[in-house]
């Protein structure tokens, strides 16, 4: 399957057909599903999804940490969110994540649908706005144009012949790039609800994505029953991936378990530095937020969220 580029999915199902292994399963439980879940009451789950195998590639997202506090002191109710992401190729078979696409919606209470007046705002993300990385691969391309006449004559009589040619250079530059913004998703008005990040890899270079992204969101709940988040991983690998991944998709295997926050705020994870319960809106959320990708040769950049 190295050989396939295409996008048509369609196209590649019906010459492998469905006799694709899928990825392992995340080992909960004896329905063979490729999710995590919530335990019974489970609130702010650590571990929030996992796909793939250690011998190919594989991506999971991880809880780091919650601070529940005050937009400002006194202020409305807030709750900073730090999610890890890792995503890992496979140096055996030569795959990469190509490109990430990470949202997450939220929404009021626990059964509550999105897209409704009470869901929470996103207040602020991290990283936020587009992000370039590392250095930029550079791609020159030389195109030769060339114009000509030509007359023959009579034998023996010679010919008129008058041309020309001219060659155009362009250089193409691209780097990795990460992109954080919010929108509004389930409704045509209100506060944002949801947050979205896109990884994308330098297309030159194809080396793949970010290997390593944390993510911040600061969110301000409506009412008082809690609130949940709705995440959605979408990758692209290769044609491969993209059946296994439709296949997924089809059966309900792919989707991951909302994470609950609940109304008795409790903190998880490690003393963030630098941020103040009772002042989350004055939070730097670039100096917590990082990606971090790792090239071919072994080299690691580091890029705060601003």
């Amino acid at each position: 399957m190295a050989g396939y580029d295409t996008t048509d999915i369609d196209d590649v199902v019906e010459e492998v057909g469905f006799d694709v292994e899928l990825v392992e399963s995340a080992g909960i439980g004896d329905d063979n599903s490729y999710r995590l879940q919530n335990g019974p009451g489970e609130n702010q789950r650590q571990h929030i999804v996992q796909q793939g195998r250690p011998k190919d590639v594989m991506f999971h997202g991880d809880l780091f940490a919650v601070v529940h506090g005050t937009l400002t002191p006194g202020g409305d109710d807030a709750t900073l969110i730090i999610i890890q992401f890792t995503f890992v190729g496979s140096e055996g078979f030569g795959r990469r994540f190509r490109k990430v696409i990470v949202k997450i919606r939220f929404a009021n209470g626990e059964n509550d649908p999105h897209g409704g007046v009470l869901d929470p705002e996103v207040r602020a993300i991290a990283p936020d706005g587009e992000l370039q990385m590392g250095p930029a691969s550079i791609e020159e391309v030389s195109t030769a144009v060339s114009a000509g006449v030509s007359v023959s004559l009579a034998e023996g009589m010679g010919g008129l012949h008058s041309g020309f040619e001219w060659s155009k250079s362009t250089t193409n530059t691209s780097r990795v790039t990460v992109f954080g913004g919010k929108r509004i998703e389930g409704r045509k008005h209100g506060n944002q609800n949801t947050v979205l990040w896109k990884l994308q890899e330098d297309k030159i270079g194809q080396t793949g994505v970010p290997n390593s992204l944390r993510a911040a969101v600061l969110v301000v709940p409506k009412s008082q029953d809690g609130f949940r988040a709705i995440v959605d991983v979408d990758v692209n690998v290769d044609a491969l991936y993209a059946v296994a991944s439709k296949v997924r998709r089809l059966t309900g295997q792919s989707v991951v378990d909302p994470v609950h926050f609940s109304s008795e705020r409790v903190d998880f994870g490690p003393k963030l530095v630098g941020v103040d319960a009772d002042n989350l809106d004055a939070c730097n959320l670039a100096g917590i937020a990082f990606s971090k990708v790792s090239n071919q040769i072994g080299t690691s950049l580091y890029l705060a969220g601003t």
